[in-house]
């Protein structure tokens, strides 16, 4: 039989895509956000040809057909695709039952595998230090710290665990971010870790269900108690995945670096297997090491945007050489910085600013595995590459950052902006002591630039409101990463399509799971259920586009 899956918080589907990648069929996706479902949508419509997308969805791609048109050519498989889909909001107090009525229908006594992870705003490290590291009024800061500890993000995920008591899925996937690690559920830590927590409902959904007041299903059936191993995904357990009852919270944490994934993504990956399932060990390998170049090298050139003043090639052209002139004097990679200058100059056809489709049928020298999962030749281009405009002093700062990337192998840091480069310093409120001093531990690397030769850093939601930690590393295209460069670097496949105006395309990249990840995951998962015949899955859907 063909195990399924159904995938809650699911974003613009990075962790289900790697499952359907892998020969996993989609039940249903549920997520708040009408973006992602709309881009959800589409992407269980296109899996619905198995793996051989329609010639309109090309034409779609190219500009040459609305979506509304591509619907309507297949209206059975838009219908289908509507029904695996749920636009749907899980918060306190307010009853899943649609939920559950959807999850019956669409796995209809099917195996199936629970994937998904609550949104991670209220555990990530970021986020507890801007909202529980405010300075100010004593008053002022307890208020805030009061309204961290009552946030509803905190306990999305006993939503999951009613799913699970109800449903009773063979496995399930949970994801989140590493601070779940060490998050506590109150400021003094009296109340104790909310990982541990977390661990312990899973382990025994029903239980912790029982405990909140539910002692049936949503179709009125007494809660039955099941339990499940718990499992790391993690290399620092020797590559093997063990099932025991005693786990240590940072087996939990998962590079996506490792797994030849081109970005350093560190985040907390929970296998659980039915005390039922005979499954007693699982092989997760790492992969090759791929980096940003393998990733984005070959993409077309394109030059930023110029924001707030007349934006055209020739006056793109005039700032970047002006502006070289005036600040980079004795800057200690002046002369790489006059060389950009002089190469922009002397460009024989101008640079664009990319398009939402371009022609190009430049092929990566090298067919990497990562390389054959990404393309998709039918394109016969690119989508999504195009660039979003900059303050001519931000452009700036964009090119000394790509400078000192690519002649130190690592992006600059506070410190290093001075002399005239002092004038393009970050302007932070705290960047400086009350006597004046710099303060080099605070916002030291606020303007990022990725490395060609080594993984990226950390793709987050945080691209969508700026691309300064998300510097391109090429010095002649000054500029942030568009929004395919991104999806690259998240392993997304090139015909993966985002919905909804391109601030959106962006957070729905940030927030994903590295598709490519959670391919290989799904891989690993398949192997040992067809090893136990469980499942039965041709062996070339794993490589279904």
């Amino acid at each position: 039989m063909k195990y399924k899956y159904v995938d809650l918080f699911a974003g613009a589907g990075g962790l289900g895509e790697g499952f359907s990648r892998a020969g996993f069929e989609p039940a249903l996706s549920c997520d708040a956000d009408k973006f992602c479902v709309e881009t959800l949508t589409l992407r269980h419509f296109l899996h619905s040809f198995d793996g051989d997308f329609p010639s309109e969805y090309y034409s779609f791609l190219r500009g040459e057909l609305s979506l509304e048109t591509l619907f309507d050519s297949f209206p059975e498989k838009r219908d289908q695709a509507c029904l695996k889909v749920l636009c749907f909001k899980m918060e306190k107090g307010k009853s899943n039952q649609k939920l559950h009525r959807l999850i019956r229908r669409n796995v209809a006594d099917a195996p199936f595998v629970l994937l998904g992870g609550p949104p991670c705003q209220a555990y990530s490290l970021a986020g507890r230090s801007r909202r529980l590291g405010v300075r100010g009024l004593e008053n002022e800061r307890q208020e805030r710290v009061t309204a961290f500890f009552k946030d509803e993000k905190h306990t999305l995920y006993k939503h999951y665990l009613e799913v699970l008591a109800f449903h009773k899925p063979e496995i399930f996937i949970m994801e989140n971010v590493k601070g779940l690690l060490s998050a506590r559920k109150a400021a003094d830590g009296s109340s104790g870790e909310v990982f541990e927590e977390i661990l312990n409902g899973l382990a025994e959904p029903a239980r912790t269900v029982k405990s909140l007041g539910m002692d049936m299903d949503d179709i009125g059936r007494p809660l039955e108690n099941l339990a499940y191993k718990l499992s790391p995904l993690s290399q620092n357990c020797s590559s093997q995945l063990y099932l025991h009852e005693n786990p240590v919270p940072g087996d939990f944490l998962i590079d996506a670096s490792e797994f030849g994934v081109p970005q350093k993504r560190e985040r907390v990956f929970i296998l659980g297997i039915r005390t039922d399932i005979n499954i007693q060990e699982l092989s997760l390998l790492r992969d090759e090491k791929v980096c940003v170049r393998d990733a984005i090298g070959h993409l077309p050139i394109l030059r930023s945007g110029l924001s707030k003043s007349r934006d055209n090639w020739d006056e793109w052209k005039r700032n970047i050489s002006e502006s070289v002139e005036t600040y980079f004097s004795g800057f200690r990679f002046e002369q790489q910085a006059q060389e950009t200058s002089k190469n922009i100059q002397s460009l024989n056809s101008p640079l664009s600013r990319g398009a939402a489709y371009i022609q190009d049928q430049t092929t990566h020298p090298q067919k990497s595995k990562l390389e054959n999962f990404l393309k998709d030749e039918k394109i016969d281009g690119w989508i999504q590459h195009e660039t979003r405009g900059h303050l001519s002093s931000d452009i700036l700062r964009y090119l000394l950052c790509a400078v000192m990337g690519e002649q130190t192998g690592r992006s600059p840091k506070i410190e290093d902006w001075t002399g005239n480069l002092e004038h393009l310093r970050p302007k932070h409120k705290n960047i400086l002591t009350e006597e004046g001093a710099l303060r080099t531990s605070v916002h030291s690397d606020r303007f990022r630039v990725q490395v060609w030769d080594q993984p990226s850093t950390t793709v987050t939601s945080h691209i969508s409101k700026d691309g300064h930690y998300f510097i391109h590393p090429d010095p002649l295209q000054a500029r942030s990463l568009t929004v395919r460069e991104a999806a690259r670097l998240q392993t997304f496949p090139d015909n993966y399509f985002f919905c909804g105006p391109r601030t959106e395309q962006y957070r729905q990249v940030g927030n994903a799971v590295p598709t490519y990840l959670a391919y290989q995951i799904a891989k690993t998962l398949k192997k040992s259920l067809r090893e136990k015949h469980w499942m039965t899955l041709p062996e070339n859907q794993d490589e279904m586009k």
